[in-house]
C-alpha cells in the first residue's frame, strides 16, 4: 500500500492540477513540480529516486525485485487475467520475445542506480550522466485542434508515473520534450531536424504528416531510433531505424478481420460501399490499399471520395452515396469530422446498413458531439487496443487512466493514447535492458527483437520489430449514449482471427 505521505502528494498534484490544467496539453513547469513532489516522498524528502524497498505511488507495480512479464500483468490464477484460451489473450506462460523484463523465475537486475563504476556519462546524443531526453512530436495546434493530444498526454503520463515510482534507469532520469508539428509537414521536419541533435530517440510521436520526418530521420548522422505510436505514411515504414507501437507492415499489409466481421453480418452491403476521407498523401495512400485488399473479398466501392481538411460540408459525397445506393459508408479522419458527417447523413436522408469508423475516433467526445445521429445509422467502431468501459479487467489501463488524470483531470483514456502508453513503457524497458552504455545503435537492434509486445496487455500483441501488423480487432458500437461491446463477446478479448493480405 502507498504510504499516507506518497497518498497526500498525490492529492497534492491533482489538486493543484485540477486548479489550472486547460487546453490541449499541461503546464509543463507544474508536471516537472509534480515529478519532484512525488519522489521526494517517497525517499523521505531527500529527493532522488526511492530505495530499493520504498512504497510504491498511486496505482505502481510492485518494486523491482518481483518478476513480471510485461506483456501479461496478471499472472495465471489472477481474476483479472484474461480465461486461457480467450480470443485474443495469451495463455498463461507466453511471454513476449523481446523487450525483455523478468518472468520465468529470474531475478531481475536492480536497474534504478549507476553501477559502482558509473554509468559512462554521456554515452550518446540526449544522454548524459543524470538524464535521458527523448522527444515526442504530435499534431496539438492546427486545423483540427487537439488532433493528437491524447498521445502527448500518454506520454507525459508515463513519464510521470515512472519518476515517481521508479525514477531513474542506471542513475539517470528519463524526460520527454514536448513537439507541436501545427498539423503541418514543415513542423514533423522541424521537429525531427531539432531532435536528431538534441534528444535521444523519438518517443511515440504521431502525426498525420509524419512524412514531414523521413529527411531528417534519413540524414541523422548515425541513425535516429523513433518508436512512434502509429506511423500512418507509407514513406516512413521502410526507414530501418523507424518502428511502431502500433506495428505496421513493410509491404502495404492490411488485416482484414473488420471487414470480414463487416461483410459477415452486412453481407449485401459491402456489396456498395462508400469510402469518405480527409485528404492527403497518406490517406489516399492508406485508403487506397484498404479498398484494393477488400475487394479481394468482396466489396465493391462505387465512390471513394477524398474531401478537404477544412471543408464546411459533405453533402455532396452524401448526395453521390445515395446516388449509387450505397450502403455501409467508411470515414477516415478526426472525431470531429466523423459526427459532422454523421449529421449531415441522416440529414439528407442517406441511412447506412452500417458506419464504419476507425480506433482514433474512439473518443467520448465522438459521441458528444455526434449524439442520436450516430445511432440513427448503426455507428461502429474498430478498436485495436483495450475499452475505456472495461478498464476493471485491465490492470494497465486502470494505471495509464490513474496517471492520466495527474496531466489533464478532464481527460479519458483513448485508443490512441493506450499505443503511447505502451511505447512508452516499451522503451523504459529497453532503456533497462540495453545497460548503463546506452546508445543509438543499441536501441535500434532492442527494437528490431521485439515481438509480441503487449504493453501489459493493454493492446494486443505487436510484432514491432518485425514490422508485422496484428490481425486483432474489437468492434464496438454506439448505443445509449456509449461505447458497447459488439464483437467478440467476451470482454477485455479481441477477435484475432482475419487474414493479413497486401494492399498494393
Amino acid at each position: 500500500m502507498p504510504s499516507r505521505s506518497v497518498k497526500i502528494v498525490a492529492a497534492l498534484m491533482l489538486a493543484t492540477l485540477v486548479a489550472v490544467a486547460c487546453g490541449n496539453r499541461a503546464d509543463e513547469a507544474l508536471v516537472i513540480e509534480a515529478r519532484e513532489a512525488a519522489l521526494a516522498a517517497q525517499s523521505g524528502g531527500q529527493g532522488g529516486p526511492a530505495a530499493p524497498g520504498a512504497p510504491a505511488a498511486p496505482g505502481a507495480p510492485a518494486a523491482p525485485g518481483a518478476p513480471v512479464d510485461p506483456g501479461n500483468p496478471a499472472a495465471p490464477g489472477d481474476p483479472a487475467a484474461p480465461a486461457p484460451g480467450a480470443t485474443g489473450a495469451p495463455a498463461p506462460g507466453e511471454a513476449p520475445t523481446g523487450g525483455g523484463g523478468g518472468g520465468g523465475g529470474e531475478t531481475p537486475v536492480e536497474t534504478r542506480f549507476a553501477p559502482p563504476e558509473g554509468n559512462g556519462g554521456a554515452t550518446d546524443v540526449g544522454v548524459t550522466e543524470t538524464e535521458i531526453l527523448l522527444g515526442n512530436v504530435a499534431d496539438i495546434t492546427g486545423a483540427v485542434a487537439g488532433l493528437f493530444a491524447d498521445v502527448q498526454k500518454a506520454a507525459q503520463a508515463y513519464e510521470l508515473y515512472f519518476a515517481s515510482t521508479e525514477g531513474t534507469i542506471w542513475g539517470r532520469q528519463v524526460k520527454v520534450q514536448l513537439y507541436d508539428t501545427q498539423l503541418t509537414r514543415n513542423g514533423n521536419f522541424n521537429a525531427y531536424t531539432e531532435m536528431c541533435n538534441s534528444v535521444f530517440m523519438g518517443a511515440v510521436s504521431m502525426s498525420a504528416f509524419d512524412e514531414g520526418s523521413e529527411e531528417p530521420i534519413r540524414s541523422c548522422e548515425g541513425g535516429f531510433p523513433d518508436l512512434k505510436t502509429a506511423a500512418v505514411n507509407p514513406a516512413i515504414v521502410p526507414l530501418p531505424t523507424v518502428f511502431s507501437s502500433d506495428a505496421f507492415g513493410t509491404n502495404a499489409e492490411t488485416p482484414l478481420t473488420e471487414w470480414e466481421y463487416y461483410k459477415a453480418q452486412h453481407p449485401e452491403a459491402v456489396k456498395s460501399a462508400g469510402y469518405i476521407f480527409v485528404d492527403n498523401n497518406t490517406t489516399r495512400a492508406q485508403t487506397g490499399f484498404v479498398v484494393k485488399a477488400t475487394e479481394e473479398i468482396g466489396y465493391s466501392w462505387p465512390v471513394w471520395a477524398p474531401v478537404d481538411l477544412a471543408a464546411i460540408s459533405y453533402k455532396t459525397e452524401i448526395r453521390d452515396m445515395k446516388n449509387e445506393g450505397v450502403r455501409l459508408v467508411t470515414f477516415q479522419g478526426a472525431y470531429q469530422q466523423a459526427a459532422k458527417l454523421a449529421r449531415e447523413m441522416v440529414e439528407e436522408g442517406l441511412i447506412p446498413d452500417v458506419y464504419a469508423l476507425q480506433m482514433n475516433v474512439y473518443d467520448p467526445r465522438l459521441i458528444a458531439e455526434g449524439g442520436q445521429n450516430l445511432e440513427t445509422i448503426n455507428t461502429n467502431v474498430q478498436l485495436l487496443s483495450q475499452m475505456v468501459e472495461e478498464v476493471g479487467g485491465s490492470p494497465e489501463l486502470q494505471t495509464y487512466r490513474e496517471w492520466l488524470k495527474f496531466i489533464d483531470p478532464s481527460a479519458e483514456p483513448t485508443g490512441l493514447g493506450m499505443y503511447a502508453w505502451s511505447g512508452m513503457k516499451l522503451i523504459i524497458q529497453l532503456l533497462k535492458d540495453i545497460g548503463p552504455n546506452l546508445t543509438r545503435d543499441k536501441m535500434v537492434e532492442a527494437l528490431r527483437g521485439v515481438e509480441g509486445w503487449t504493453g501489459g496487455g493493454i493492446v494486443p500483441p505487436q510484432d514491432i520489430g518485425p514490422k508485422k501488423p496484428s490481425p486483432c480487432t474489437t468492434i464496438l458500437k454506439i448505443q445509449g449514449g456509449q461505447f458497447v461491446r459488439l464483437h467478440p463477446a467476451e470482454p477485455n478479448t479481441f477477435d484475432c482471427t482475419g487474414q493479413i493480405v497486401s494492399g498494393r
